[in-house]
Protein backbone atom coordinates (compact mmCIF):
# COMPACT_ATOMS: atom_id res chain seq x y z
CA UNK A 1 0.00 0.00 0.00
CA UNK A 2 1.35 3.45 -0.90
CA UNK A 3 2.05 6.00 1.82
CA UNK A 4 -0.75 8.24 0.50
CA UNK A 5 -3.30 5.42 0.57
CA UNK A 6 -2.18 4.42 4.03
CA UNK A 7 -2.52 8.03 5.17
CA UNK A 8 -6.00 8.33 3.68
CA UNK A 9 -7.11 5.14 5.40
CA UNK A 10 -5.57 5.90 8.76
CA UNK A 11 -6.54 9.54 9.02
CA UNK A 12 -10.14 8.43 9.30
CA UNK A 13 -9.20 6.70 12.55
CA UNK A 14 -7.03 9.35 14.17
CA UNK A 15 -9.33 11.98 15.72
CA UNK A 16 -9.96 11.45 19.40
CA UNK A 17 -11.96 14.06 21.19
CA UNK A 18 -11.13 15.03 24.75
CA UNK A 19 -13.56 16.83 27.06
CA UNK A 20 -15.85 16.34 30.01
CA UNK A 21 -19.24 17.03 28.48
CA UNK A 22 -18.90 16.23 24.79
CA UNK A 23 -19.99 19.73 23.78
CA UNK A 24 -16.74 21.69 23.50
CA UNK A 25 -13.38 20.02 23.14
CA UNK A 26 -9.78 19.82 22.07
CA UNK A 27 -8.52 17.23 19.64
CA UNK A 28 -5.48 15.11 20.38
CA UNK A 29 -4.17 12.94 17.55
CA UNK A 30 -2.69 9.86 19.15
CA UNK A 31 -1.38 6.50 18.19
CA UNK A 32 -4.06 3.92 17.46
CA UNK A 33 -1.68 1.34 16.09
CA UNK A 34 1.92 0.92 15.00
CA UNK A 35 0.76 1.47 11.43
CA UNK A 36 -0.82 4.83 12.26
CA UNK A 37 2.20 5.87 14.27
CA UNK A 38 4.45 5.28 11.28
CA UNK A 39 2.05 7.03 8.91
CA UNK A 40 1.78 10.13 11.09
CA UNK A 41 5.53 10.28 11.57
CA UNK A 42 6.08 10.02 7.82
CA UNK A 43 3.56 12.80 7.15
CA UNK A 44 4.03 14.96 10.24
CA UNK A 45 4.24 18.10 8.14
CA UNK A 46 0.82 17.59 6.54
CA UNK A 47 -1.76 20.14 7.76
CA UNK A 48 -4.17 18.62 10.30
CA UNK A 49 -7.16 18.96 7.97
CA UNK A 50 -9.83 16.49 6.83
CA UNK A 51 -12.84 16.74 4.53
CA UNK A 52 -15.30 13.91 4.09
CA UNK A 53 -17.31 14.55 0.93
CA UNK A 54 -19.94 11.92 1.61
CA UNK A 55 -21.73 9.50 -0.70
CA UNK A 56 -25.09 11.30 -0.98
CA UNK A 57 -25.73 14.97 -1.81
CA UNK A 58 -27.29 17.39 0.64
CA UNK A 59 -31.00 18.10 0.16
CA UNK A 60 -32.77 21.45 0.16
CA UNK A 61 -36.08 21.06 1.98
CA UNK A 62 -37.67 22.19 5.21
CA UNK A 63 -38.80 19.99 8.10
CA UNK A 64 -42.43 20.07 6.96
CA UNK A 65 -41.48 18.89 3.49
CA UNK A 66 -39.30 16.17 4.99
CA UNK A 67 -42.30 14.97 7.01
CA UNK A 68 -44.47 14.95 3.87
CA UNK A 69 -41.85 12.85 2.08
CA UNK A 70 -41.82 10.37 4.95
CA UNK A 71 -45.62 10.16 4.99
CA UNK A 72 -45.64 9.46 1.24
CA UNK A 73 -43.08 6.66 1.61
CA UNK A 74 -43.91 5.20 5.03
CA UNK A 75 -47.45 6.37 5.80
CA UNK A 76 -48.66 3.17 7.47
CA UNK A 77 -45.52 2.77 9.60
CA UNK A 78 -45.73 3.77 13.26
CA UNK A 79 -44.03 7.12 13.78
CA UNK A 80 -44.14 7.25 17.56
CA UNK A 81 -45.39 5.25 20.53
CA UNK A 82 -45.74 6.81 23.98
CA UNK A 83 -45.89 3.88 26.39
CA UNK A 84 -46.65 5.92 29.50
CA UNK A 85 -49.48 7.80 27.79
CA UNK A 86 -50.76 4.80 25.82
CA UNK A 87 -50.76 6.79 22.59
CA UNK A 88 -49.40 5.95 19.15
CA UNK A 89 -49.46 7.45 15.66
CA UNK A 90 -48.59 6.22 12.20
CA UNK A 91 -46.86 8.80 10.02
CA UNK A 92 -50.12 9.29 8.10
CA UNK A 93 -52.23 9.92 11.21
CA UNK A 94 -49.43 11.98 12.71
CA UNK A 95 -49.30 14.66 10.01
CA UNK A 96 -53.00 15.49 10.40
CA UNK A 97 -52.56 16.06 14.15
CA UNK A 98 -49.35 18.03 13.54
CA UNK A 99 -51.18 20.32 11.10
CA UNK A 100 -53.97 20.87 13.64
CA UNK A 101 -51.28 22.07 16.04
CA UNK A 102 -49.72 24.27 13.36
CA UNK A 103 -53.06 25.84 12.38
CA UNK A 104 -53.96 26.36 16.04
CA UNK A 105 -50.72 28.20 16.73
CA UNK A 106 -51.31 30.50 13.76
CA UNK A 107 -54.91 31.05 14.90
CA UNK A 108 -53.52 32.39 18.18
CA UNK A 109 -51.94 35.20 16.17
CA UNK A 110 -48.42 33.82 15.98
CA UNK A 111 -46.63 34.67 12.75
CA UNK A 112 -43.92 32.99 10.71
CA UNK A 113 -40.58 33.46 12.47
CA UNK A 114 -42.08 33.90 15.96
CA UNK A 115 -40.53 31.91 18.79
CA UNK A 116 -42.57 29.15 20.44
CA UNK A 117 -41.29 27.49 23.62
CA UNK A 118 -41.67 23.81 24.52
CA UNK A 119 -41.12 23.16 28.23
CA UNK A 120 -41.94 19.56 29.01
CA UNK A 121 -40.55 16.06 29.53
CA UNK A 122 -40.86 13.31 26.89
CA UNK A 123 -44.59 13.45 26.20
CA UNK A 124 -46.48 13.07 22.95
CA UNK A 125 -47.36 16.77 22.86
CA UNK A 126 -43.62 17.63 22.78
CA UNK A 127 -43.20 15.72 19.53
CA UNK A 128 -46.42 17.03 17.99
CA UNK A 129 -45.72 20.65 18.83
CA UNK A 130 -42.10 20.63 17.64
CA UNK A 131 -43.26 19.40 14.24
CA UNK A 132 -46.34 21.64 14.33
CA UNK A 133 -44.22 24.71 15.00
CA UNK A 134 -41.96 23.78 12.06
CA UNK A 135 -44.97 23.28 9.76
CA UNK A 136 -46.30 26.69 10.84
CA UNK A 137 -42.99 28.41 10.08
CA UNK A 138 -42.38 29.12 13.77
CA UNK A 139 -39.09 28.66 15.63
CA UNK A 140 -39.39 26.08 18.41
CA UNK A 141 -37.39 26.87 21.54
CA UNK A 142 -36.33 23.69 23.36
CA UNK A 143 -36.43 24.32 27.13
CA UNK A 144 -34.95 21.93 29.68
CA UNK A 145 -37.81 20.33 31.63
CA UNK A 146 -35.80 20.54 34.87
CA UNK A 147 -35.53 24.34 34.87
CA UNK A 148 -36.64 26.31 37.89
CA UNK A 149 -38.21 29.78 37.91
CA UNK A 150 -35.07 31.91 37.53
CA UNK A 151 -33.66 29.76 34.72
CA UNK A 152 -37.00 29.61 32.91
CA UNK A 153 -37.33 33.38 33.21
CA UNK A 154 -33.91 33.79 31.56
CA UNK A 155 -34.73 31.44 28.66
CA UNK A 156 -38.11 33.00 27.88
CA UNK A 157 -36.60 36.49 27.87
CA UNK A 158 -33.43 35.56 26.00
CA UNK A 159 -35.34 33.89 23.15
CA UNK A 160 -38.27 36.36 23.24
CA UNK A 161 -40.75 33.49 23.43
CA UNK A 162 -44.27 34.56 22.42
CA UNK A 163 -46.08 31.38 23.42
CA UNK A 164 -45.14 28.30 25.40
CA UNK A 165 -46.56 24.81 25.74
CA UNK A 166 -45.83 22.86 28.89
CA UNK A 167 -46.89 19.99 31.12
CA UNK A 168 -48.84 20.74 34.29
CA UNK A 169 -46.51 18.73 36.52
CA UNK A 170 -43.48 16.47 36.25
CA UNK A 171 -41.97 14.63 39.21
CA UNK A 172 -41.84 17.21 42.02
CA UNK A 173 -42.25 20.19 39.69
CA UNK A 174 -45.48 22.10 39.25
CA UNK A 175 -44.97 23.87 35.92
CA UNK A 176 -48.08 26.01 36.31
CA UNK A 177 -47.00 27.35 39.71
CA UNK A 178 -43.48 28.03 38.44
CA UNK A 179 -44.91 29.94 35.48
CA UNK A 180 -47.17 31.96 37.79
CA UNK A 181 -44.17 32.93 39.92
CA UNK A 182 -42.53 34.71 36.94
CA UNK A 183 -45.78 35.72 35.23
CA UNK A 184 -48.19 36.67 38.04
CA UNK A 185 -50.69 38.04 35.52
CA UNK A 186 -51.35 34.52 34.16
CA UNK A 187 -54.40 33.59 36.32
CA UNK A 188 -56.12 36.88 35.44
CA UNK A 189 -55.58 36.58 31.69
CA UNK A 190 -58.69 36.66 29.52
CA UNK A 191 -59.22 34.31 26.57
CA UNK A 192 -55.71 32.95 27.00
CA UNK A 193 -54.09 36.30 26.21
CA UNK A 194 -51.35 37.42 28.57
CA UNK A 195 -50.05 40.92 29.23
CA UNK A 196 -47.03 40.47 31.48
CA UNK A 197 -44.82 43.22 32.85
CA UNK A 198 -41.95 40.80 33.48
CA UNK A 199 -42.32 38.85 30.22
CA UNK A 200 -43.54 41.41 27.69
CA UNK A 201 -43.11 39.06 24.70
CA UNK A 202 -45.13 36.19 26.20
CA UNK A 203 -48.75 36.19 25.01
CA UNK A 204 -50.00 32.61 25.45
CA UNK A 205 -49.48 29.65 27.78
CA UNK A 206 -50.74 26.23 26.68
CA UNK A 207 -50.78 23.32 29.13
CA UNK A 208 -51.25 19.65 28.33
CA UNK A 209 -53.76 18.86 31.05
CA UNK A 210 -57.44 17.90 31.42
CA UNK A 211 -57.74 20.46 34.22
CA UNK A 212 -58.93 24.02 33.69
CA UNK A 213 -56.12 26.26 34.86
CA UNK A 214 -56.79 29.97 35.04
CA UNK A 215 -55.35 32.03 32.21
CA UNK A 216 -54.02 29.05 30.26
CA UNK A 217 -55.28 27.18 27.24
CA UNK A 218 -55.30 23.40 27.25
CA UNK A 219 -53.67 21.35 24.49
CA UNK A 220 -57.16 20.23 23.45
CA UNK A 221 -58.17 23.91 23.22
CA UNK A 222 -55.28 24.45 20.81
CA UNK A 223 -56.31 21.50 18.65
CA UNK A 224 -59.86 22.83 18.48
CA UNK A 225 -59.02 26.39 17.41
CA UNK A 226 -58.86 25.72 13.67
CA UNK A 227 -61.29 24.25 11.19
CA UNK A 228 -60.52 21.69 8.49
CA UNK A 229 -59.90 24.32 5.82
CA UNK A 230 -57.36 26.08 8.03
CA UNK A 231 -55.32 23.04 8.94
CA UNK A 232 -55.44 21.67 5.41
CA UNK A 233 -53.93 25.00 4.27
CA UNK A 234 -50.77 24.14 6.23
CA UNK A 235 -49.66 21.94 3.34
CA UNK A 236 -49.68 24.92 0.98
CA UNK A 237 -47.70 26.95 3.52
CA UNK A 238 -44.67 24.67 3.21
CA UNK A 239 -43.56 26.19 -0.10
CA UNK A 240 -43.21 29.56 1.68
CA UNK A 241 -40.93 28.30 4.49
CA UNK A 242 -37.31 28.62 3.35
CA UNK A 243 -35.05 25.70 4.31
CA UNK A 244 -32.40 28.24 5.32
CA UNK A 245 -34.74 29.92 7.81
CA UNK A 246 -34.55 29.29 11.55
CA UNK A 247 -36.34 26.21 12.81
CA UNK A 248 -35.15 25.67 16.36
CA UNK A 249 -33.27 27.31 19.23
CA UNK A 250 -31.14 25.12 21.46
CA UNK A 251 -29.66 26.50 24.67
CA UNK A 252 -26.02 25.59 25.14
CA UNK A 253 -24.93 23.83 28.30
CA UNK A 254 -21.65 25.68 28.67
CA UNK A 255 -19.91 25.69 32.03
CA UNK A 256 -19.42 29.47 32.23
CA UNK A 257 -21.91 32.34 32.07
CA UNK A 258 -25.52 32.14 30.94
CA UNK A 259 -26.53 29.58 28.31
CA UNK A 260 -26.37 30.93 24.77
CA UNK A 261 -29.23 30.43 22.32
CA UNK A 262 -27.95 28.61 19.23
CA UNK A 263 -30.20 29.09 16.19
CA UNK A 264 -30.55 26.04 13.94
CA UNK A 265 -32.21 26.03 10.50
CA UNK A 266 -34.55 23.58 8.76
CA UNK A 267 -31.67 22.78 6.40
CA UNK A 268 -29.45 21.86 9.36
CA UNK A 269 -32.13 19.68 10.95
CA UNK A 270 -33.04 17.78 7.80
CA UNK A 271 -29.54 17.09 6.52
CA UNK A 272 -27.89 16.17 9.81
CA UNK A 273 -30.81 13.83 10.46
CA UNK A 274 -30.40 12.17 7.05
CA UNK A 275 -26.68 11.51 7.42
CA UNK A 276 -27.02 10.30 11.01
CA UNK A 277 -29.73 7.90 9.83
CA UNK A 278 -27.55 6.68 6.96
CA UNK A 279 -24.58 6.04 9.23
CA UNK A 280 -26.75 4.20 11.77
CA UNK A 281 -28.43 2.18 8.99
CA UNK A 282 -31.97 2.99 10.08
CA UNK A 283 -34.92 1.72 8.06
CA UNK A 284 -38.69 1.39 8.41
CA UNK A 285 -38.24 -1.66 10.67
CA UNK A 286 -36.07 0.28 13.13
CA UNK A 287 -37.75 0.89 16.50
CA UNK A 288 -35.82 3.21 18.81
CA UNK A 289 -36.09 3.15 22.60
CA UNK A 290 -35.77 6.88 23.39
CA UNK A 291 -34.18 7.44 26.79
CA UNK A 292 -32.69 10.85 26.01
CA UNK A 293 -34.68 14.06 26.61
CA UNK A 294 -36.36 15.41 23.50
CA UNK A 295 -35.34 18.98 24.37
CA UNK A 296 -31.67 18.11 23.79
CA UNK A 297 -30.00 17.87 20.36
CA UNK A 298 -29.74 14.12 21.00
CA UNK A 299 -33.53 14.08 21.07
CA UNK A 300 -34.43 16.58 18.36
CA UNK A 301 -31.90 15.68 15.67
CA UNK A 302 -30.10 12.41 16.43
CA UNK A 303 -33.44 10.83 17.34
CA UNK A 304 -36.48 12.64 15.85
CA UNK A 305 -34.99 13.85 12.56
CA UNK A 306 -32.89 10.74 11.94
CA UNK A 307 -35.89 8.46 12.53
CA UNK A 308 -38.11 10.56 10.28
CA UNK A 309 -35.75 10.18 7.32
CA UNK A 310 -36.13 6.40 7.12
CA UNK A 311 -39.62 5.98 8.54
CA UNK A 312 -38.29 4.58 11.82
CA UNK A 313 -40.42 4.37 14.96
CA UNK A 314 -39.75 6.25 18.19
CA UNK A 315 -40.73 4.58 21.46
CA UNK A 316 -41.03 6.77 24.57
CA UNK A 317 -40.82 4.45 27.61
CA UNK A 318 -41.54 7.16 30.20
CA UNK A 319 -41.76 10.93 30.62
CA UNK A 320 -38.32 10.89 32.24
CA UNK A 321 -35.51 8.37 32.24
CA UNK A 322 -36.46 5.13 33.97
CA UNK A 323 -34.27 2.06 33.33
CA UNK A 324 -37.03 -0.39 34.30
CA UNK A 325 -39.51 1.29 31.93
CA UNK A 326 -36.88 1.34 29.17
CA UNK A 327 -36.26 -2.41 29.47
CA UNK A 328 -39.99 -3.11 29.51
CA UNK A 329 -40.49 -0.94 26.41
CA UNK A 330 -37.68 -2.73 24.56
CA UNK A 331 -39.44 -6.05 25.20
CA UNK A 332 -43.06 -4.96 24.71
CA UNK A 333 -42.48 -2.73 21.67
CA UNK A 334 -39.76 -4.90 20.15
CA UNK A 335 -37.21 -2.11 20.01
CA UNK A 336 -34.17 -2.74 17.83
CA UNK A 337 -32.12 0.36 18.78
CA UNK A 338 -31.46 2.11 22.10
CA UNK A 339 -30.54 5.79 22.47
CA UNK A 340 -28.91 6.99 25.68
CA UNK A 341 -26.06 8.79 27.38
CA UNK A 342 -23.27 6.88 29.17
CA UNK A 343 -24.79 7.48 32.62
CA UNK A 344 -28.13 6.16 31.37
CA UNK A 345 -26.45 2.99 30.12
CA UNK A 346 -24.78 2.48 33.52
CA UNK A 347 -28.23 2.43 35.14
CA UNK A 348 -29.75 0.37 32.33
CA UNK A 349 -27.06 -2.29 32.66
CA UNK A 350 -27.50 -2.40 36.44
CA UNK A 351 -31.26 -2.89 36.07
CA UNK A 352 -30.86 -5.55 33.36
CA UNK A 353 -28.49 -7.53 35.56
CA UNK A 354 -31.24 -7.45 38.17
CA UNK A 355 -34.27 -8.18 35.94
CA UNK A 356 -32.62 -10.33 33.23
CA UNK A 357 -35.35 -9.52 30.68
CA UNK A 358 -35.24 -11.19 27.24
CA UNK A 359 -34.05 -8.31 25.02
CA UNK A 360 -34.30 -10.46 21.90
CA UNK A 361 -35.00 -7.71 19.35
CA UNK A 362 -32.39 -5.16 20.49
CA UNK A 363 -29.46 -5.04 18.07
CA UNK A 364 -27.71 -1.69 18.52
CA UNK A 365 -27.06 1.03 21.10
CA UNK A 366 -26.15 4.62 20.25
CA UNK A 367 -24.35 6.63 22.90
CA UNK A 368 -23.20 10.26 23.03
CA UNK A 369 -23.36 13.46 25.06
CA UNK A 370 -20.35 12.52 27.21
CA UNK A 371 -17.25 10.31 27.02
CA UNK A 372 -17.89 6.58 27.24
CA UNK A 373 -15.19 4.33 28.67
CA UNK A 374 -14.09 1.22 26.74
CA UNK A 375 -15.35 -1.00 29.57
CA UNK A 376 -18.79 0.62 29.48
CA UNK A 377 -18.95 0.04 25.72
CA UNK A 378 -18.23 -3.64 26.32
CA UNK A 379 -20.80 -3.84 29.11
CA UNK A 380 -23.46 -2.22 26.92
CA UNK A 381 -22.81 -4.75 24.18
CA UNK A 382 -22.48 -7.84 26.34
CA UNK A 383 -25.00 -7.30 29.16
CA UNK A 384 -27.73 -6.03 26.83
CA UNK A 385 -26.90 -8.69 24.26
CA UNK A 386 -26.38 -6.32 21.33
CA UNK A 387 -24.65 -6.82 18.00
CA UNK A 388 -22.98 -3.40 17.96
CA UNK A 389 -22.56 -0.10 19.75
CA UNK A 390 -22.35 3.22 17.91
CA UNK A 391 -20.84 6.41 19.27
CA UNK A 392 -21.51 9.99 18.24
CA UNK A 393 -19.81 13.29 19.02
CA UNK A 394 -21.06 16.78 18.36
CA UNK A 395 -22.17 20.01 19.94
CA UNK A 396 -25.19 22.27 20.07
CA UNK A 397 -23.59 24.76 17.69
CA UNK A 398 -23.15 22.08 14.99
CA UNK A 399 -26.81 20.99 14.98
CA UNK A 400 -25.82 17.64 16.45
CA UNK A 401 -23.17 15.34 14.98
CA UNK A 402 -19.61 16.00 13.81
CA UNK A 403 -18.06 12.54 14.26
CA UNK A 404 -19.83 9.20 14.19
CA UNK A 405 -19.04 5.49 14.08
CA UNK A 406 -19.45 3.77 10.72
CA UNK A 407 -20.91 0.32 10.06
CA UNK A 408 -18.11 -2.23 9.96
CA UNK A 409 -15.78 -0.36 12.31
CA UNK A 410 -13.64 -2.67 14.39
CA UNK A 411 -14.20 -2.96 18.14
CA UNK A 412 -10.87 -1.20 18.68
CA UNK A 413 -12.06 1.77 16.64
CA UNK A 414 -15.36 1.89 18.52
CA UNK A 415 -13.72 1.63 21.94
CA UNK A 416 -10.94 4.16 21.35
CA UNK A 417 -12.28 6.82 18.97
CA UNK A 418 -15.37 8.93 18.40
CA UNK A 419 -15.68 7.58 14.89
CA UNK A 420 -15.31 9.23 11.51
CA UNK A 421 -16.03 12.71 10.29
CA UNK A 422 -19.67 13.16 9.30
CA UNK A 423 -20.59 13.50 5.62
CA UNK A 424 -20.02 16.90 3.97
CA UNK A 425 -17.99 18.27 6.91
CA UNK A 426 -14.47 19.71 7.13
CA UNK A 427 -12.33 19.60 10.27
CA UNK A 428 -8.94 21.00 11.23
CA UNK A 429 -6.85 21.48 14.36
CA UNK A 430 -5.38 24.90 15.22
CA UNK A 431 -3.08 26.37 17.86
CA UNK A 432 -3.81 29.33 20.14
CA UNK A 433 -2.90 31.78 17.35
CA UNK A 434 -5.22 30.12 14.85
CA UNK A 435 -2.49 28.42 12.83
CA UNK A 436 -3.33 25.00 11.42
CA UNK A 437 -1.17 22.40 13.14
CA UNK A 438 0.35 19.26 11.70
CA UNK A 439 -0.90 15.75 12.31
CA UNK A 440 0.40 14.48 15.62
CA UNK A 441 0.00 17.83 17.43
CA UNK A 442 -2.76 18.74 19.88
CA UNK A 443 -4.91 21.86 19.63
CA UNK A 444 -8.44 23.11 19.15
CA UNK A 445 -10.92 21.39 16.84
CA UNK A 446 -12.56 23.61 14.20
CA UNK A 447 -15.33 22.45 11.86
CA UNK A 448 -16.94 23.89 8.75
CA UNK A 449 -19.90 22.76 6.71
CA UNK A 450 -23.66 22.79 6.27
CA UNK A 451 -24.19 21.92 9.96
CA UNK A 452 -22.80 25.06 11.62
CA UNK A 453 -25.51 27.08 13.37
CA UNK A 454 -26.89 30.32 11.99
CA UNK A 455 -25.51 32.02 15.10
CA UNK A 456 -26.37 32.82 18.70
CA UNK A 457 -29.69 34.64 18.90
CA UNK A 458 -29.15 38.40 19.28
CA UNK A 459 -25.53 37.91 20.33
CA UNK A 460 -23.36 39.02 17.44
CA UNK A 461 -20.23 39.32 19.59
CA UNK A 462 -20.31 35.69 20.77
CA UNK A 463 -21.29 34.51 17.30
CA UNK A 464 -18.27 36.22 15.75
CA UNK A 465 -16.02 34.75 18.45
CA UNK A 466 -17.27 31.28 17.55
CA UNK A 467 -17.64 31.40 13.75
CA UNK A 468 -15.00 33.22 11.70
CA UNK A 469 -15.57 35.10 8.47
CA UNK A 470 -14.11 32.06 6.73
CA UNK A 471 -16.91 29.86 8.09
CA UNK A 472 -14.80 27.84 10.52
CA UNK A 473 -16.54 27.17 13.85
CA UNK A 474 -14.25 26.97 16.87
CA UNK A 475 -15.35 24.31 19.31
CA UNK A 476 -13.53 25.82 22.29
Amino acid sequence: MSANKMLKRNLQLIPRILGTNGLSSFVLIRRLSASITKTVEAHKFYPAYLHYVGKEPLVYRNVGQQLEKTVAEYGSTEAIVSCHEQKRYTFRSLIEEVDRVAAGLLKLGLKQGDHFGIWAPNNMHWYLTMLGAARAGLVSVAINSALQARELDYCLKKAKVKAVIMSETFKSQNFYEIMKSICPELPDSVDGRINSANLPHLKHVIIDTPNRLKGALSFDDLLGLSNRTEFEAITQLQRHIAPDSACNIQFTSGTTGHPKAAVISHYHFVNNGIHISNRNQFDSNTRICVQVPLFHAFGTVITIMAAMDKGSTLVLPAAGFSPADSLKAIVDEKCTVIHGTPTMYVDLIKKQRELKLPLKTAKMAVTGGAPCSPQLFLDIKNVLGLERVQTVFGMTETTAIIFQTRPGDSMDQILNTVGHLQDHVEAKVIDAEGKTLSFGESGELCVRGYLTMLGYYEDEEKTNETIGRDGWLRTG
